[in-house]
């Protein structure tokens, strides 16, 4: 018994040992993946989250399609309002957390990340895309998870905030945005190449466009913010803000993608109606004349403008019977060189002219009146679809 006893004892004595040394073993990088990344590039992740932005500027099967620009030819289930839910998890899991990490990244080491640019250029530039899709998201859905957002583990369940609190979020983020803006350089930025004044014009004018989104609930806010950014400096003509398409596959617009092997969409009679009533010269940019005039039911309205006929293609009605050459097909510029030169519309030099159309009218203190930016905004429409206009 008493040898039995010494034995388990030094087994005992060994295991104990054994436990102790293994604690001090050093593996070296046997477990690291040799072809894993192992450390964050914030660069890239603000390229990343850039590429999010086509699904929002270029999406024609929500944004066009609802405010009926265009309507569909012979798969009608979306313009009938068929489809009945859309979800924003894709922006939490996706550009916004990969934002929020370069954000995270610098504030915690911003030594360690300083290959991709200044904290500060890294940082603000995240801010500005965080709260651009915000902003997008926030007005398609309302209340969205916002002040407790992007959390991980640390919070699986975030509030949902009112619309009225994310817009005032926003507005202190843009700000704190700009702050840190100090021009230090920035990878990864194929908007505006690390340019800071670039960046700044950008969240001067999302702050412009958002305050007149408020300007019925709370006007005195809405006049304040928008003073701000005219103070501040938005786009100017020729500022265009718009998504950098190029040739390449991976970044072409999906107008194109979406266009050249499909016939889906054609410009709607809403659409048309309206710019032969009105006597807009931009018809012949938005739309292509008919192939034929062959609609034997007469659900197809035609007029002839300038020697060509047009007709547009009638909006919801499901199963028309309707050949794509029988309406006003969208013309190759819009799908191919408009998406390719110019890229999906984020801001437009009309749009800050309308802005400053409806601030005039509004009795705000912005120089010019009402109906002198009126005209600027429509030449400026006029010129970036290439149409002249006197």
């Amino acid at each position: 018994m008493k040898t039995q006893i010494q034995k388990i004892i030094g087994l005992l004595t060994i295991s104990s040992l054994l436990f102790v040394s293994c604690e001090t073993v050093d593996f070296g990088d046997e477990n690291l993946n040799p072809n894993a990344v192992s450390k964050a590039n914030t660069g890239a992740l603000i390229t990343g989250a850039m590429r999010n932005i086509p699904s929002i500027v270029s999406n024609v099967d929500s944004g066009v399609l609802y405010a009926q620009h265009v309507s569909e030819i012979t798969y009608n289930d979306e313009s009938c309002y068929e489809t009945i839910q859309w979800n924003f998890d894709g922006f939490y899991s996706g550009p916004l957390m990969d934002l929020q990490t370069v954000i995270n990244l610098n504030t915690s080491d911003p030594t360690a990340y300083s290959s991709s640019g200044s904290a500060g250029m890294q940082m603000g530039v995240a801010h500005l895309l965080q709260v651009y899709m915000y902003h997008v998201m926030t007005d398609r859905w309302g209340a969205i998870p916002y002040s407790e957002a992007l959390k991980g583990v640390d919070n699986l369940k975030p509030k949902f905030d009112d619309q009225k609190d994310v817009y005032m979020g926003l507005f202190a983020q843009i700000d704190a945005a700009l702050g840190m803006l100090d021009g230090g350089g920035l990878s990864g930025d194929f908007m505006f190449n690390g340019n800071a004044t670039s960046w700044k014009k950008f969240g001067n004018t999302m702050k412009m466009v958002m305050a007149l989104r408020i300007a019925d609930v709370d006007a005195a806010t809405a006049q304040a913010k928008f003073l701000e950014a005219h103070s501040a400096g938005v786009i100017g003509a020729g500022g265009d803000i718009h998504y950098p398409y190029t040739a390449a596959d991976a970044n072409d617009s999906p107008w194109q993608d979406r266009f050249q092997s499909r016939d889906d969409y054609a410009t709607s009679n809403t659409m048309v109606d309206h710019l032969i009533a009105s006597s807009d010269p931009r018809l012949h940019k938005y739309a292509q004349p008919v192939g034929q005039a062959g609609d034997a039911s007469g659900q197809v309205t035609y007029a002839t403008v300038d020697g060509k006929v047009y007709g547009g293609m009638p909006y919801g009605v499901l199963n028309p019977g309707i050949l794509q050459s029988w309406v006003s097909y969208l013309p190759s510029e819009i799908i191919y060189t408009s998406a390719a030169t110019k890229g999906g519309m984020l801001y437009s030099y009309a749009q800050v002219a309308f802005g400053y159309a409806e601030a005039a009218q509004r009795g705000w203190s912005v120089p010019g009146d009402a109906q002198t930016w009126y005209g600027i905004g429509i030449n400026a429409s006029m010129t970036q679809w290439g149409v002249k206009f006197s």
